[in-house]
């Protein structure tokens, strides 16, 4: 139904281009070409959000009188939120590829040069959909899942309650390439033109 397609290895942008086209009239987004660039800017942007979530968490855990004991139990629970994270990195991916339109074909790779994993589609979106493709994720796992920990935080063990923050902590931390997507979007794309990815940069096609 999603026409989503679980890739592997990515190690060239050729893999991503493969016969698709790209408009005449299509503008590159003004980006760094090092991942250090992304970072840098979603890190800036990220960082006001992140320090919140981990002031507001070490206050709840404050409140509920927190306390963790360093044995077996408490090492289970944390390989076990290790592992759920790896599968929610999957997971993030498939969350940007739904809200691509249905019918296009959506890819999720893991880049060999960074280790990152990224969905990767090539049909052309508006401009606010393409911002809502990109924090759909940080939203649905990372900010949802807070909000859902925040409530039922009196209620868990400790152990899994502190897990439990970490993971949605990570989960925001590691949207930084998302925040800098929406940042570019925001700033250099004009109303009513469309937005694509084209291997691994984002262009806008104005609407003639």
């Amino acid at each position: 139904m999603f026409h989503i397609t679980i890739k592997g290895n990515l190690k060239n942008e050729q893999q991503l281009i493969e016969s698709s086209e790209l408009p005449e009239n299509a503008v590159q987004f003004k980006e760094g070409n090092e991942i250090t660039d992304v970072l840098k800017i979603g890190g800036l942007i990220g960082l006001p959000i992140l320090l919140g979530m981990l002031v507001v968490g070490i206050e709840r855990l404050s409140s509920i009188n927190c306390k963790i004991t360093l044995n077996l139990q408490f090492a289970c629970i944390v390989i076990a939120t290790l592992i759920l994270f790896k599968v929610f990195i999957y997971i993030h991916e498939i969350i940007h590829c739904i809200f691509y339109p249905t019918g296009a074909k959506k890819y999720i790779w893991k880049d060999v040069k960074s280790g990152a994993y990224l969905a990767y589609c090539d049909a052309e979106v508006s401009k606010m959909r393409f911002i809502i493709i990109s924090l759909a994720p940080v939203v649905l796992i990372g900010l949802f899942s807070y909000i859902l920990w925040y409530i039922f935080a009196p209620v868990l063990m400790n152990e899994i309650a502190l897990c439990w923050l970490l993971f949605s902590w990570i989960s925001v931390a590691s949207s930084v390439g998302d925040f800098t997507n929406v940042y570019h979007t925001l700033k250099q794309v004009p109303k009513g033109a469309r937005v694509r990815n084209y291997g691994y940069h984002s262009y806008w096609i104005p609407v003639e």
